[in-house]
Formats: structure tokens, C-alpha cells, sequence
């Protein structure tokens, strides 16, 4: 696996690499930028730690998600004159269960669901969800 070696340059260091070559060296770093941050993670990391520090500065911030986190599934806004409509995608390579947070009805096949309804999602497939 292959490691950046990072020279912070005004990025505060959050975490260091602790193993071998790359011990004592940043692995992540952040740099406050405007009224936002940037964050860098010089290797790749397991998706599990990524849900993790996603959620964690999603609280910090007080992001609320689009859709509950599920593994392989995207989820995304987009609000145009008022109405919210919410676009949900399988990356997964097999059917998921996901669980419908809000009362919407999927555009694509016109079929409503209620808030708390668990629905299986197909491999690569797509909802297109408008808010009740």
C-alpha cells in the first residue's frame, strides 16, 4: 500500500502514521480555510472509519444527513422552488434494505411510503424520492 508523505504547510496534523518508514509523519490532516476545512488523508482508509469521521463532523457542524447512512447507498438533495427532491442509489452489488425516514412518494414508479417503511432497493437501483 502506498502512503503520501505529508507536509502540513499551515494544515494542523490530526493523526501520524506509527509504523516503519512513515512513523511519526502526519496521516491526516486538516486546514481551516474561510468559514469551511479542508481535510486530507494521506492513504487510503477502510470504508467503516470513513462512516465514522463522516458522522463525526457531520454532529461537530450540525449536518443533518440526507437519508440514513447505509453502506453502498447514496443518497442526495437537490431543491428547486421549494420542493425537495431526494435522489437514492445502490452501489451495491447485491439487494439492500434500506429504511425510508420520511412520508415521500418515489417519481419513477409512483408508489408512496410511509415514514419508517423498510424497502429492498435492487442492485444499481435508483429512487427518486419526492417529500409528502
Amino acid at each position: 500500500m502506498l502512503f503520501d508523505i505529508i507536509h502540513p504547510e499551515g494544515a494542523e496534523p490530526i493523526a501520524f502514521y506509527t509504523e516503519e518508514f512513515y512513523a511519526g509523519t502526519p496521516a491526516i490532516c486538516r486546514n481551516n480555510y474561510g468559514k469551511g476545512q479542508a481535510w486530507y488523508f494521506g492513504s487510503r482508509v477502510e470504508s467503516s472509519f470513513l462512516y465514522r469521521f463522516i458522522d463525526l463532523v457531520c454532529k461537530e457542524y450540525n449536518i443533518e444527513p440526507v437519508f440514513p447512512t447505509h453502506e453502498g447507498i447514496e443518497a442526495t438533495r437537490r431543491i428547486k422552488d421549494g420542493k425537495e427532491i431526494i435522489f437514492v442509489l445502490n452501489h451495491n452489488k447485491e439487494d439492500t434494505e434500506i429504511v425510508i425516514p420520511f412520508a415521500c412518494r418515489d417519481l419513477l414508479t409512483d408508489r408512496d411510503f410511509t415514514a419508517g417503511e423498510r424497502y429492498v432497493l435492487a442492485v444499481a437501483g435508483v429512487m427518486v424520492l419526492g417529500k409528502l
